[in-house]
């Protein structure tokens, strides 16, 4: 394992049947609050809105990994958007939950490979080019 500070990450989902061990979900949305609370302090309201069942769950002490963040001097998430991903910046204000009910259930199909943004709200190809 290689920690490369402020740099982008992924992550590769296995299916059930693949993973070596047993993985709780709650476990899982558990680890993407801390996740979100120490990385995506100023944007936590989209985290909640497309993790609505980790409203309730404990977050436990965040303070070193906060350090650890702040000693790096590590971008906020803003930064990020800008200068690294505007795409995703684009797409904040049109973002959708499939599987909710109210504003943000989406409405139309889902983008290919996504399951926040509609076909209808992807960024469009000439604007994408243009923030590059």
């Amino acid at each position: 394992i290689e920690t490369v500070p402020c740099s982008r990450v992924g992550h590769l989902f296995r299916s059930p049947s693949q993973r070596p061990y047993p993985v709780q979900i709650n476990t899982v949305v558990a680890n993407y609050k801390r996740l979100a609370h120490v990385w995506l302090e100023d944007h936590l309201t989209y985290f909640y809105r497309m993790k609505p069942e980790a409203k309730g769950m404990q977050l436990g002490d965040l303070t070193e990994l906060k350090r650890k963040r702040d000693e790096l001097q590590c971008k906020d998430m803003a930064w990020y958007l800008e200068n690294v991903d505007p795409e995703m910046q684009y797409e904040m204000s049109r973002i959708c939950h499939p599987y909710v009910r109210g504003a943000d259930k989406c409405k139309g199909d889902l983008a290919p490979g996504r399951w926040t943004i509609t076909v209808a709200d992807i960024m469009p190809m000439e604007e994408y080019r243009q923030r590059r």
